[in-house]
């Protein structure tokens, strides 16, 4: 991974370009297939030490937006580039093209006020929208909303978010259109209920209510319809094959994890991701599978369930970490 620039706190123009250097590398290391949490308490921390870095983090994003509505020979263009080189070096490209173009682009459209929603890690936020959809915010989510006379714009930048769609009655006599925009793709809700999970290797889109319609304008994939009771997995450049949702896409809207034969490894790490609490697991158990459904909430009461099932015991950290070990050293 390369190194990341650092950007001082002055405000001259060599000064604003270093920082909007910086925040275009964050973005590549966030979005490669190898970031993990420890990347992401990294960005967080360069984000909120100064206002210079906040504002060119959403310069960045601005571009993200706009690439998304760049003419159809700039997309092109970005794609050769994507199938020559690795995915990073395709990132980076894409974002150099960006800052050349996006002084045009500003100067060709008005671009709508997006407001920017959070949660910490171990919280849930739900609230509901002028025009009526209701939003579910996971732990450590953040979502863009961006509404204008024409269109109805979310942007699922990390974490999990459930849309119930609203029927935006102030424009009834010309609906404006809803979309989703996620790291991997854009999801056009049809009168209904989902949820998307964005992770270090992909999305999980799973609809609930009614359909929705998933299109991936990196790639050459037709869009995808989804009814109610399907799931799919995807990343920017590939897609699954639709199935059966599974009782695990929706549990976290309930404080839930459901698992069915996950490594323990994998698990303590998920439940410390949507609880907020420390969690590890001795590597001696690592690879016991477990199933079941546990309570994010009270993270310490579904690890002793399961070290009470698996003959295990848990510890408690001076820093509060809560560690599964074996009964016996």
């Amino acid at each position: 991974m390369p190194a990341l620039p650092v950007s001082s706190a002055r405000g001259s123009q060599p000064d604003a370009d270093a920082h909007l250097e910086a925040a275009a590398a964050w973005y590549v290391r966030l979005c490669a297939e190898d970031a993990h949490a420890g990347d992401r308490a990294e960005w967080q921390r360069w984000h909120d030490s100064s206002p210079e870095h906040r504002s060119a983090w959403s310069r960045v994003e601005r571009m993200q937006g706009l690439l998304r509505q760049a003419p159809a020979q700039s997309r092109h263009a970005l794609g050769a580039v994507a199938s020559r080189k690795s995915r990073r070096v395709a990132l980076w490209a894409g974002l150099a093209f960006l800052c050349g173009l996006s002084f045009l682009w500003m100067q060709a459209a008005t671009e709508a006020k997006v407001e920017w929603l959070a949660t910490a890690p171990g919280e849930r936020r739900e609230l509901q929208l002028a025009d009526g959809t209701r939003l579910l915010l996971g732990s450590a989510s953040r979502v863009g909303v961006s509404f204008d006379a024409a269109q109805r714009r979310l942007i699922l930048q990390t974490g999990s978010l459930q849309v119930v769609s609203g029927h935006d009655p102030a424009h009834a006599a010309a609906p404006r259109p809803l979309q989703v925009l996620a790291r991997d793709g854009v999801v056009r809700p049809l009168g209904t209920r989902f949820t998307l999970q964005q992770d270090a290797t992909g999305t999980t889109l799973a609809v609930q209510e009614h359909a929705v319609e998933l299109s991936q304008p990196q790639g050459a994939l037709p869009p995808l319809r989804l009814v109610a009771g399907q799931r799919v997995r995807f990343s920017a450049e590939a897609r699954g094959t639709p199935a059966a949702a599974q009782a695990g896409d929706e549990a976290w809207t309930r404080g839930q994890l459901v698992v069915l034969d996950m490594p323990l490894a994998r698990f303590a790490s998920e439940l410390a991701a949507q609880s907020g609490r420390p969690i590890r697991c001795d590597e001696r158990i690592a690879s016991l599978r477990i199933s079941g459904s546990y309570l994010v909430d009270q993270p310490e009461r579904s690890l002793q369930s399961i070290a009470a099932l698996h003959g295990l015991r848990v510890e408690t950290g001076a820093d509060q970490a809560l560690r599964l070990v074996p009964r016996r050293p």
